[in-house]
């Protein structure tokens, strides 16, 4: 499903498109994308996100809170050396390494999906993937992993929506 207008900004935007990855495992972005993923400069950071998903953001987005979350566990650690902790502060460093990458946008806003995250998402070259905007970011799923993840949390859309306007 696509809209006709073009909006300006990813939070605008509703847009759901079946997309094919070429034999080099690149992607070429909706054309509704097009424009925004253009003011990233050439890059964007991909995110593993679930199996079968992947998450895309502007290069110059972070994780703030995961950093102030390991900062403050990282001084708990240290002033109390729990062994607990370590594991915990252990398993989400290996997360991390592993977790994102940046990867370059081509001038027709084509994404090449690296590897390991073309593994992770699920979908071979020449396979499809489904886009996503997902408000805050762009998202790309592998299809039957996109139907699931649909079928399983359509009926918490108006609890969703009513609740963020609490």
């Amino acid at each position: 499903m696509v809209d006709s207008q073009s909006p300006a900004t990813l939070q605008e935007l509703r847009l759901e498109s079946l997309c094919r990855l070429d034999a080099k495992s690149r992607m070429t972005l909706p054309e509704l994308l097009q424009p925004i993923v253009k003011q990233w400069d050439g890059a964007c950071r991909v995110v593993k996100e679930r199996p079968g998903a992947l998450s895309l953001w502007s290069p110059d987005s972070s994780d703030t809170a995961i950093d102030a979350a390991v900062s403050a566990a990282l001084a708990k650690y240290d002033a109390r050396r729990n062994q607990n902790l370590l594991e915990e502060l252990m398993t989400l460093g290996r997360l991390r390494s592993t977790r994102e990458t940046t990867a370059k946008l081509d001038g027709r806003a084509r994404l090449t999906i690296p590897q390991a995250f073309r593994e992770f998402l699920g979908v071979e070259p020449e396979g499809n993937a489904m886009v996503v905007a997902a408000t805050v970011c762009i998202e790309i799923w592998r299809p039957d992993a996109w139907v699931s993840y649909v079928e399983e949390r359509i009926a918490d859309y108006r609890r969703i929506s009513e609740s963020l306007l609490d």
